[in-house]
C-alpha cells in the first residue's frame, strides 16, 4: 500500500529530475516534446478518422506514425532549435516591433524550407520515386 502523499512525493521527484534534464539538455527536451506532439497529432487524426468513417478504416497506419515520429523527433526540432536560437541571439528583446520582425522572418525565411522538408522528407520515407511531386502539388496551397 502506497499512500497518496508518497505518490505525490514520488511524482514531484520525477518531475524535478525531468525538469533538470530538460534544463541541462534543451535540444533533447525539444526533440522529445515536439516528437510527442507531432506523432500524437497524427495518432489523434487517425483516431478521429477511424471514429467518423463508419468503420471503413481498420487499425492504425503504423508506418505513417513512424514517419511522423522520425520527422517530428529527429528532423524538425534540431532545425527549429538552432533557428530560434539564432533569432533570439540576433534580435534581443520583447518589444512589439521586434517580435513582429521575428515572426515575419520566421514565416518568410524559415517556413518555406520547412514545408519543403516536410513534403520531400515524407516522400523519401515513403519510398516514392518522385520525391518532389507532392511538394510541387501541395506547397503553394499550404
Amino acid at each position: 500500500f502506497v499512500s497518496q502523499a508518497d505518490q505525490v512525493l514520488r511524482m514531484n521527484q520525477v518531475r524535478s529530475k525531468v525538469t533538470a534534464i530538460f534544463s541541462k539538455h534543451p535540444l533533447v527536451a525539444n526533440c522529445l516534446t515536439y516528437g510527442t506532439l507531432y506523432t500524437g497529432s497524427e495518432l489523434l487524426q487517425q483516431t478521429i478518422l477511424r471514429a467518423t468513417d463508419d468503420g471503413d478504416r481498420t487499425g492504425y497506419d503504423w508506418e505513417s506514425l513512424a514517419r511522423f515520429a522520425v520527422l517530428g523527433t529527429a528532423v524538425f526540432p534540431p532545425l527549429m532549435f538552432h533557428w530560434y536560437k539564432f533569432l533570439d541571439a540576433r534580435y534581443v528583446g520583447v518589444g512589439a516591433g521586434l517580435v513582429a520582425r521575428k515572426v515575419m522572418m520566421d514565416q518568410l525565411i524559415f517556413t518555406p524550407p520547412m514545408i519543403a522538408t516536410f513534403f520531400i522528407g515524407m516522400s523519401l520515407l515513403e519510398g516514392k520515386p518522385d520525391i518532389t511531386k507532392e511538394f510541387r502539388e501541395k506547397a503553394l496551397p499550404t
